[in-house]
């Protein structure tokens, strides 16, 4: 091993103390970061709501010969629910 490394002090000095450390609180960050997390989840949506929504298009050449297909097959006789 390099210098550096046998230089370097023991770790498990730190990892046998002889009493215990308090285990942390973390509800208070818990409760900030859902807070933050709710309030950007519920922008997202006010903004996704204001511009979903299908915007108005003409209908496509196959759209409208579909619709022409079917309004002439009815005229001939073919029940609605045939085509």
């Amino acid at each position: 091993m390099g210098k550096r490394v046998m230089a370097a002090n023991h770790l498990g000095s730190l990892l046998a103390r002889p009493v215990p450390q308090a285990p942390v609180d973390l509800e208070p960050i818990v409760r900030t970061v859902a807070d933050w997390q709710s309030a950007t989840f519920q922008a997202r949506l006010t903004e996704f709501k204001k511009q979903a929504g299908p915007t108005p298009q003409a209908p496509s050449e196959l759209q409208t010969g579909l619709a022409r297909a079917r309004k002439k097959l009815e005229e001939e006789g073919l029940p609605p629910g045939q085509l």
